[in-house]
């Protein structure tokens, strides 16, 4: 294998390096000793899970595949035991919880730069240890057979979902109150994902510089492999983005459940929505009814005035005998409305003034049904119709509706959107076109 450059080597003791550097030479025995190479794959799969499940020692896989990989008699074992490994997960105990657990400590360890860096001589590029490991583990495994790729595909689709998840747990705990401040780290952590580094990996080592013009690229397998997991790539973060959005709908629905009116709640609104109601009907009638009133009120002062005028003015042109007990008679009559009609007096013949007590009925209301879904509005209103026989107030109902919501404070609270509340009053005004017919068909 014909390799650019060599990664900056991990920092291990002595007892660690000595047991990475023995499994080497285990695996590379198991596979030189057997004839078979499914049956030595096996076996080195099993001692390499006995050396490195523990959770302590998972650390030491990644340094283990490298030391195969760096060598060309060892470079095609780190994809046979990955193969195996991946293929007897589902047979052998533990298998499949060890791979699980390598792939997530990979992630962890890029994430940390625990493992030092992999620089490319011809682009000047560097990757982390992970990236180098594992797109290169790729790369083998394809030179093994082209049907690895779904293998590829699995241990890749894995490691995108799980760094997808680290990032929402490190934005939640951005959000999150921070008690104390956390020791810094002499190392910053690398933004960059792991399966975009290993990508650009694949990238780089795809890239082929040709000589003459005939010459084929000895790396197409490795644009048609980059091609196949950026088409994974994709679909799995698509498929993340849209269990997300799921989750997040679910979560959405729960939360405005919890916030929905209880049912004793509704049914304690239906007494004090007539009354207030039947308050904004007579608020909405109270100007004219007052106009009303006020013309009259004026009307019986003006005519006495009109009468008493008249008869002053045809007695003073000798148009009837005229004297002063008289003329003073018609004065009391022109003036005495006027001064006995006032506002005042008339007060108990004008309308009442019921804004503050409609303010009162609406407060009682306006907490439930905030509360209340569109659903919960729908069969709310639909009861009330039922109820109501009044075609006055039945004509009402959809604009005091649109009262009650336009007054309602901290509208945004409320668990009805505009278009919700544009609908449900669309609905019931044909509902109450249809409970009026009903009504003037029973009164007929």
């Amino acid at each position: 294998m014909n390799m650019q450059s060599q990664p900056s080597p991990p920092t291990f003791n002595k007892e660690q390096k000595s047991l990475i550097s023995s499994m080497v030479r285990k695996a590379q025995f198991t596979f030189e000793r057997e004839l078979d190479g499914a049956k030595a794959a096996e076996e080195a799969v099993k001692q390499v899970f006995e050396a490195f499940a523990p959770p302590e020692k998972q650390t030491y896989f990644i340094p283990f595949l490298q030391e195969l990989l760096e060598d060309e008699e060892t470079s095609a074992y780190a994809p046979k035991l990955l193969t195996t490994l991946f293929w007897n997960e589902q047979n052998k105990e533990g298998y499949a919880d060890f791979l699980q657990q390598l792939i997530e400590r990979s992630a962890r360890g890029h994430w940390q730069r625990d493992l030092g860096e992999y620089a490319h001589k011809k682009s000047g590029r560097h990757f982390s240890t992970y990236a180098y490991t594992w797109g290169e583990n790729f790369i083998q495994m394809m030179k093994l057979s082209s049907e690895h790729y779904d293998t590829i595909s699995e241990l890749y689709s894995h490691l995108i979902r799980y760094e997808m998840k680290m990032e929402t747990q490190r934005q939640e705990e951005k959000l999150k109150p921070q008690q104390k401040k956390k020791a810094q780290t002499t190392k910053t952590p690398n933004q960059k994902k792991l399966y975009d580094d290993i990508f650009d990996y694949l990238t780089e080592r795809a890239r082929f510089h040709s000589e003459t013009l005939n010459q084929e690229n000895p790396n197409e397998f490795i644009l048609l492999l980059t091609d196949r997991l950026r088409s994974t790539k994709r679909y799995c973060m698509q498929d993340a983005i849209t269990r997300r959005a799921l989750e997040r709908k679910k979560q959405l629905e729960k939360e405005m459940k919890e916030r929905e009116a209880s049912a004793e709640e509704i049914i304690k609104t239906y007494p004090p929505f007539k009354n207030a109601l039947r308050l904004f009907r007579e608020a909405k009638d109270y100007n004219f009814r007052y106009m009303k009133m006020e013309k009259k009120r004026v009307a019986m002062q003006l005519f006495p005035l009109i009468l008493g005028v008249s008869g002053i003015g045809a007695g003073l042109m000798e148009l009837y005998e005229l004297d002063v007990f008289g003329m003073v008679s018609l004065a009391l009559v022109a003036l005495l409305p006027s001064l006995l009609l006032t506002r005042q007096i008339m007060a108990r013949f004008y309308p009442l003034d019921q804004t503050d007590v409609l303010e009162q009925e609406i407060g009682l209301l306006v907490p439930i049904l905030k509360k209340c879904s569109q659903n919960q509005m729908a069969s709310l209103l639909n009861r009330l119709i039922k109820e109501v026989d009044d075609p006055a107030l039945l004509q009402h109902m959809p604009d005091f509706l649109t009262y009650v919501f336009s007054v309602i404070p901290e509208r945004n609270q409320a668990l009805m959107n505009r278009e919700q509340l544009e609908e449900t009053l669309s609905r019931l005004r044909y509902s109450v076109t249809h409970r009026l017919r009903q009504v003037v068909l029973k009164t007929a």
